[in-house]
This record gives C-alpha cells, sequence and structure tokens, in this order.
C-alpha cells in the first residue's frame, strides 16, 4: 500500500497528464475528504463530467454548483451510493451515479475485488472506446485507495 504522500505523487503525474489545465491541487483536497467517508467510495474526473451526468440522470442526481462546494460535505455527498463526477477543474456535477460499462477481454476485472472497483475498470475501459478518458478514484471501506484509468489499475 502506498503512502499517502506516495498516492499523491502519483496521482498528479497522472491527472495531469491528462488534464493539462486541470486543478491537480482540488482533486486531491476532494480524495482526501472523500477518505473520510466510512463505507467506500468512488470519484470521477471528466472532461465530460456534464455530459455523462446528464446521459446517466436516471441513475443518479445532476448537481448544478459552481466551484464553491465547501469541502466539508464531500463525507454526506460521497455517503450516498454510486459515485461523485468531477470537472478536471473540480467543480462536482453529479452524485449517487451508477456507472455503466461492458466487460470486456481487455478489462482487468479482478472477482477478488469488489463491485466498486470492477464498475470502474468497465466504466473507465468503455469511456476509453468512446475517445474520453476519465479518472476513477475508488475508495474502499478499509480506505484502499485505487486510481483506474482506461480500464486498468494505475
Amino acid at each position: 500500500t502506498p503512502t499517502e504522500e506516495q498516492f499523491e505523487k502519483k496521482f498528479k503525474n497522472i491527472f495531469r497528464d491528462i488534464y493539462k489545465n486541470g486543478n491537480d491541487v482540488r482533486a486531491l483536497d476532494l480524495i482526501k475528504h472523500a477518505q473520510t467517508q466510512k463505507h467506500g467510495t468512488m470519484i470521477v474526473f471528466s472532461d465530460h463530467a456534464e455530459q455523462e451526468c446528464i446521459r446517466l440522470n436516471n441513475i443518479g442526481y445532476r448537481i448544478c454548483c459552481n466551484n464553491s462546494i465547501d469541502l466539508k460535505f464531500i463525507e454526506q455527498i460521497t455517503s450516498i451510493d454510486g459515485s461523485i463526477f468531477v470537472s478536471p477543474s473540480g467543480v462536482i456535477l453529479g452524485m449517487g451515479i451508477v456507472l455503466d460499462g461492458e466487460s470486456c477481454d481487455e478489462c482487468e476485472i479482478d472477482n477478488s475485488r469488489g463491485s466498486r472497483y470492477n464498475s470502474a475498470i468497465k466504466y473507465t475501459y468503455s469511456r476509453s472506446v468512446e475517445g474520453e478518458i476519465c479518472i476513477a478514484i475508488v475508495i474502499s471501506e478499509d480506505k484502499d485507495i485505487n486510481i483506474i484509468v482506461n480500464g486498468k489499475q494505475k
């Protein structure tokens, strides 16, 4: 298990590589606050977060807000089943979003892992096939944290 410092360095490198103009400081703050959630959660960062919240609106809740959501509310937002969707600039656009995505031979599905992890694998792979790159941060109940991009754990 990587240390917090190792995770931050790894995440920043991946985030900056994918989202050149993204707000990695805000993204890390969101992740840190989400880690306080007791039952685990998932955060999806995407350039297409708003469109995805619209597409998946029957299985989650769109949030219309600006960048000013106080981070102290992240634990409450992430306590709802499903994922929160965030733009690369750190704007929360959806919560309780249930991910879709088809299983495939290229997906690194791990049956010993939970549904949250495997959903992130399938979803990020499916989006990459559509030409979109997103980062799913999977925080398990035991506080283990994984970065998933293009159907693979980083």
